[in-house]
């Protein structure tokens, strides 16, 4: 069975594995940091990293680049060219209006992953333009962290 170091579960790195490794039994090894992924390859506990390198909106994630760049010596194997789709996830009573219908402009903080959050400016600014915005290690974390406070 291959052993695979991943970002957390629901990540879209974690779709990835889905696509790659065609619904084959998996040990897969979630970690919060990208650079505990690259170390869990890098070091043999794991065979594989599956992790998102570029997006078509900001280019490049830098910081996952420059891991496989400067730090570990990790060849790539496969890519897979995803459609990123972005999710509004909250306690929707928070922002519900009176009529049952959604009011967005009422979110006062936005959390993602840093390279998410401007897939997503286009809604941020006709809906939510008064929101904070508040980078997080994954997009898979920004939903457990609303889940956990309500």
């Amino acid at each position: 069975m291959k052993r695979i170091a991943v970002l957390p579960e629901g990540s879209v790195s974690h779709e990835a594995i889905d696509f790659l490794f065609n619904s084959e039994p998996l040990d897969l090894l979630h970690s919060k940091l990208i650079s505990d992924v690259f170390r869990a390859t890098d070091s043999g506990t794991t065979q594989y990293s599956v992790i998102p390198i570029e997006n078509t909106i900001e280019g490049s994630v830098s910081l996952h680049m420059d891991w496989l760049v400067n730090e570990v010596d990790i060849p790539m194997q496969a890519e897979w060219v995803y459609p990123s789709i972005q999710n509004v996830i909250g306690h929707g009573s928070e922002f519900k209006t009176e009529s049952g219908e959604y009011d967005f402009s009422k979110i006062t903080k936005i959390m993602s992953h840093p390279v998410a959050i401007p897939q997503c400016q286009n809604f941020i600014r006709l809906h939510s333009p008064g929101a904070n915005l508040e980078g997080v290690n994954s997009t898979a974390e920004a939903v457990e962290i609303v889940k956990k406070s309500g």
